[in-house]
């Protein structure tokens, strides 16, 4: 990413803001899922219009 910006990026990254934005994006990904009412395939109950065992 450093070498496709212009001028380069100042800074780096340290280790405590990149697992910061790991787990914004692992929040996001798990509120998607709520909102749109996608459940795991294991472990989980029966999702609407699957058949039941």
């Amino acid at each position: 990413m450093r070498a496709a910006l212009p001028g380069g990026a100042p800074g780096q990254p340290c280790r405590e803001e990149v697992f910061t934005a790991h787990l914004d994006l692992v929040c996001l990904r798990t509120a998607v899922r709520i909102a749109a009412g996608i459940l795991p395939r294991s472990g989980g109950p029966p999702s609407a219009g699957s058949p039941r065992a």
